[in-house]
């Protein structure tokens, strides 16, 4: 049984099963759910109400307790990644669209993390905060495949996630949605946040709610319904380039979430996104890295019919 904790501080009053909402993937539902399982403390306090006030600066933790099995290579006949690099400190890899990153509700022992620890004695034995997740720099998508860093030591990991949160990691993707913009380079500035209509998904909010969230699009072929784009994140927000696209009338083929107007029964396996590239100081070499990440053969075969169209 491992057992692992997210800490918030308050910065609002009003009731705590709200507040947990906002700040996290789950409905207010599924918070009511952990705070009567025994899952959520207020100033260190069990909390027994979903309807509990807080008030600012108050400290609620939620603890998630779930049994993790034995970590084997589960179902993967072969790697579910192509190695880009790899040296003492880390590695870079192309993730395989499908495949979820680490281990959570529903996805015990078929993750990204599965086969690593697996195959890798330094991730298995990595004394990490949250077991679920050691050497996880970042993480993207299911459905979207593409360039990861995968730290091998506790230091360097905190030392590219620092990297990470100051914008030192530069990420750019691929991506082909419906229609065609007409700025040939433009970047949306638009707020994430969760959505009013389905907490479990992210939308665009007013400028006094969510989060800060920039990113910038070039577009890199047009055609008569579509648009090949290059993407670069200025900030890292779930689902940042899906939301921002969708919410410009621009979504992603084939993304089951934000892009139901376009043919996701064509393109069903999965959005056309991908991460190309990443750029980054080597955190103990201070090399300038620069690492590609191929498209598969999904994102190919897509873009040739597309181009049909």
């Amino acid at each position: 049984m491992t057992e692992n904790k997210e800490k918030y501080i308050s910065d609002e009053c009003g009731r705590i099963d709200e507040f947990l909402a906002k700040k996290t993937s789950s409905s207010r539902s599924q918070i009511k759910k952990a705070i009567v399982s025994g899952q959520v403390y207020l100033n260190e306090k069990l909390v027994k109400k979903a309807g509990m006030m807080i008030k600012p600066n108050d400290i609620i933790e939620v603890v998630y307790k779930e049994v993790i099995k034995e970590i084997t290579k589960g179902d993967f006949s072969s790697a579910p990644y192509d190695l880009l690099y790899e040296d003492e400190d880390l590695m870079v890899i192309n993730k395989h669209r499908g495949i979820v990153v680490h281990p959570s509700a529903g996805h015990s022992d078929d993750t990204l993390v599965n086969f690593l620890c697996a195959n890798y004695d330094e991730l298995k034995n990595f004394n990490s905060s949250d077991p679920t997740r050691p050497g996880i720099v970042h993480r993207i998508d299911k459905d979207t495949s593409g360039a990861l860093i995968i730290a091998k030591n506790i230091k360097v990991l905190a030392q590219l996630q620092e990297m990470v949160k100051n914008h030192e990691v530069k990420r750019e993707y691929l991506c082909i949605v419906k229609g065609r913009p007409i700025y040939s380079k433009f970047m949306v500035d638009a707020n994430i946040g969760k959505s009013g209509s389905d907490r479990k998904n992210m939308a665009v909010v007013p400028y006094d709610q969510g989060k800060s969230a920039i990113t910038h699009f070039q577009v890199v072929k047009a055609y008569k319904t579509s648009s090949l784009l290059k993407c670069r994140l200025e900030t890292g927000r779930t689902h940042q380039i899906r939301v921002h696209l969708s919410s410009f009338n621009y979504p992603i083929i084939g993304d089951q979430t934000y892009g139901k107007s376009t043919d996701i029964n064509e393109f069903s396996k999965g959005q056309l996104l991908h991460a190309y590239k990443i750029s980054f100081k080597h955190p103990t070499s201070n090399k300038e890295m620069v690492i590609y990440a191929p498209i598969d053969d999904y994102f190919k075969e897509s873009l040739k019919k597309l181009a049909l169209k």
